[in-house]
């Protein structure tokens, strides 16, 4: 008779159950590929294990179809592409294949000029693409707008009240980091000190 069952990736304990069905939910682990395996323990003290399975782990908001909603006037939110994966069929982001991008849908609140930007916060090497979309299925994309740059990207375009948009970021080689993503509309330009005055 079994008693419990732990779950174990690679070497580490993840989580124990003690009641059947021995199921186990395996909260937020990092997107990737990931090796895991159970032993069994029964009331006698003998254990048994299962062979070792792989589990893929995806970002939410790796595929179009499962886009992550960007709210607000101005919208901001935090962002990773660690794990991310570049869908068949989807276009390359400001000109470039990437291979690690994530998606969101905004929906202007207003008319006027938008700007959607980009600002890495972490991860060497990631160098951002960014993309602006009309279209509802990855197929039927049309681009608004693109930019890359060092460490930010934007985009500026005219948007018309209840419009929704597709935004994608990627990064140049499909490198992984994390950061910051705004959009507004209508609202007074931004102003970038580029050089101190003197």
């Amino acid at each position: 008779h079994v008693v419990r069952v732990e779950f174990y990736y690679g070497d580490s304990l993840i989580g124990t159950v003690q009641e059947a069905p021995y199921c186990l939910e395996w909260s937020e682990p990092e997107p990737g590929m990931h090796l895991l395996q159970a032993r069994a323990i029964d009331d006698g003290g003998l254990e048994g294990e299962s062979a070792v399975i792989r589990v893929e782990a995806r970002l939410p908001n790796d595929a179009f179809a499962d886009r992550a909603i960007l709210e607000g006037n101005p919208a901001a939110t935090t962002g990773s592409n660690l794990g991310a994966t570049k869908e068949t069929g989807e276009p390359n982001h400001a000109g470039d294949p990437g291979g690690a991008s994530v998606w969101w849908s905004w929906t202007a609140p207003a008319s006027g000029r938008a700007v959607i930007r980009v600002e890495v916060t972490g991860g060497d090497g990631m160098t951002p693409l960014l993309a602006v979309y009309r279209g509802t299925a990855l197929g039927n994309l049309t681009e608004v707008g693109a930019g890359s740059g060092e460490a930010t990207a934007r985009v500026e375009f005219d948007a018309a009240a209840g419009e929704t948009f597709a935004i994608a970021v990627d990064s140049e080689f499909g490198a992984a980091g994390t950061f910051n993503l705004s959009a507004r509309v209508g609202q007074a330009p931004e102003v970038e000190l580029i050089h101190p005055a003197d």
